[in-house]
């Protein structure tokens, strides 16, 4: 057997940070809620753990173990459920037993140590930001050419990203989670500084004007001891990406690389950034910003210090059960610039899995029974019902009864077709001659620098090095095309 834990335990000395996987979780029984298609997960339940085990199981008997890598946090606890299920309900007749492996904290740099060291997992979460190097190092089955998995492939099509889950018409992983970026907010704060509806209720913000007027009384009535909105853009590589620019989407209606004309400018955020130097100005955002990691300042939010926060999905576990909240909470829509003018929001990639291309013809039987068992419709019932995450297949949501009774989590799950993945960005293949979005956009904050400077200074550095890696063959642009109604919102 591959030596996996000495090979963990290795990887895990090296210094990383990735935040957004969120940390471990409070428990949660899949007792919480029930499904109410009995029927259908058992349908599910079927498929998922039905295959030609003569295949699976060696003919002299031996158990063949399938690696599952995973990175997920917010259900830890009912995936390790579900594969100890498998390995003691459904894989001893099979053959086949599943070694799970769970890496939060460093999942990149754990990987790359067990790709370098020769102990690639046969299946793993799949990460956008490393799908195009792992293309690259031919790590990566295309998942059509699995028979197994043939159905399940049709199943998922219809969510399937370029860029995100296939390439080139190769299929490298499914979609099966949605983790919409929106805004949640502490009714407490907002009741405490007059910010309410004509019944007395907190009354969140629809647009990024209203956010900047909300968190100035927020931080006012505070008084020092509370702050209107809460931003981390240190100690991760992901706060102005993820918190700032993201959101701004369903406002912009195209990213910082246009996917229509197929180049770098940052002009349509300069009202992202505008906004952000108005928070500064008012002094309404909690104090470090350029420092405060991310769960700290979920901490604060948790603990009634931070009016409103950029919130991705998987912070409903965060403010339920690693940071109980103690104060009175719920989620809004993300704000946009304007209401009549609005576009599909950003949803995170996270929960695909991908499947190893190394694996043998005699495991291939076997790896396939493991994927389809985790991606099983029964699982995300599961999952959603739990108020872990939100199915791809939003068919899914209408067969589930009951969910759990968590804050936030209706509203986190309301329009859930109306987000979608942030299309494919050159960012991870280019060579940058100067400071990345997260350093220049710091540098603004603490008053170094303009907004004019850094829409510059940005569409400059990011632009030359995409013309440098198309002229060296390093970039397709016809890769990166949309249409250009792909941000269009559609209720």
């Amino acid at each position: 057997m591959k030596k996996w834990v000495c090979i963990l335990l290795s990887a895990l000395l090296l210094v990383g940070v990735l935040a957004g996987c969120g940390s471990t979780p409070a428990a949660s029984s899949s007792s919480a809620a029930s499904s109410s298609s009995t029927a259908s997960s058992s349908k599910a339940s079927s498929s998922a753990a039905s295959s030609s085990s003569a295949a699976a199981s060696s003919s002299t008997g031996k158990t063949i173990t399938v690696n599952f890598y995973s990175t997920v946090g917010a259900y830890k606890d009912m995936l390790e459920a579900r594969v100890e299920k498998f390995n003691t309900e459904v894989g001893p007749s099979k053959g086949i037993k599943i070694n799970l492996t769970t890496e939060i904290d460093n999942p990149s740099t754990v990987f790359d140590t067990m790709v370098k060291s020769g102990n690639v997992p046969d299946i793993w979460s799949a990460s956008e930001s490393n799908m195009q190097k792992y293309e690259d190092q031919g790590l990566l089955m295309d998942l059509n050419t699995v028979s197994q998995l043939k159905d399940l492939v049709a199943e998922y099509k219809p969510y399937d990203s370029e860029g995100r889950t296939s390439h080139n018409g190769k299929v490298y992983a499914l979609a099966l989670e949605i983790l919409p970026i929106k805004l949640a907010y502490n009714k407490d704060l907002f009741k405490a500084a007059g910010i309410v509806d004509d019944k007395g209720e907190a009354k969140a913000p629809t647009t990024w004007d209203e956010v900047i007027a909300d968190a100035k009384k927020i931080t006012d009535a505070g008084n020092g001891t509370s702050y209107g909105f809460g931003y981390s853009f240190g100690g991760w590589n992901w706060g102005v990406h993820r918190l700032l620019f993201a959101p701004w989407i369903a406002s912009t209606g195209t990213g910082w690389f246009n996917n229509t004309t197929l180049k770098y400018d940052f002009e349509a955020f300069r009202p992202a950034l505008n906004y952000m130097m108005s928070l500064a100005k008012d002094k309404s955002y909690f104090p470090g910003i350029e420092t405060i990691d991310i769960d700290p300042i979920r901490a604060q939010f948790s603990d009634g210090k931070v009016g409103m926060e950029i919130s991705p999905a998987y912070d409903i576990a965060v403010f339920n059960d690693q940071f109980p909240a103690t104060c009175d909470w719920d989620i809004a829509e993300v704000p946009v610039q304007d209401p009549n003018n609005r576009y599909k929001g950003v949803q995170i990639f996270r929960g695909a899995y991908s499947m190893w291309s190394g694996v043998t013809a005699d495991k291939l039987d076997a790896v396939s029974e493991v994927f389809k068992y985790l991606s099983a419709d029964e699982f995300y019932e599961d999952l959603y019902a739990n108020c872990k995450i939100i199915p791809a297949n939003t068919e899914l949501m209408s067969k589930v009864s009951k969910t759990a009774d968590k804050t936030g989590w209706k509203n986190m799950s309301a329009n859930a077709d109306q987000y979608v993945n942030s299309p494919r960005f050159p960012d991870g293949q280019l060579t940058l001659e100067g400071d990345d979005m997260e350093t220049v956009v710091n540098d603004m904050v603490a008053g170094n620098i303009s907004v004019d400077d850094v829409i510059k200074q940005l569409t400059d550095t990011y632009q030359s090095a995409l013309d440098t890696a198309v002229k060296d063959g390093k970039v397709k642009l016809d890769e990166y095309k949309l249409a250009d109604d792909y941000y269009k919102w559609t209720k």
